[in-house]
């Protein structure tokens, strides 16, 4: 994603997004918050304290997570039987 176009998405300027990508700049709590729903990880994640990538599936309907849910079992078992 280009600077343009994150700075499009959280309704700022490029200019700030090449701040934060220096370390020159750093984000309010909300601009912290939209980044994270935006690329749909934890705060923990964007700040480096985890390498964990969490999923978040508030937008899914429940049909949706059970799908969701049923692949990663799957995979899980996979991995466990190998």
């Amino acid at each position: 994603m280009s600077q343009d176009d994150l700075a499009k998405k959280l309704d700022l300027n490029r200019a700030t997004i090449s701040g934060y990508e220096s370390n020159t700049k750093t984000p309010s709590l909300d601009v912290f918050r939209r980044m994270a729903l935006l690329f749909g990880v934890s705060a923990d994640y964007l700040l480096g304290l985890t390498e964990r990538e969490d999923i978040f599936m508030d937008d899914f309907d429940d049909k949706q997570k059970g799908a969701i849910l049923e692949v990663i079992e799957s995979i899980r078992k996979g991995f466990l039987e190998n």
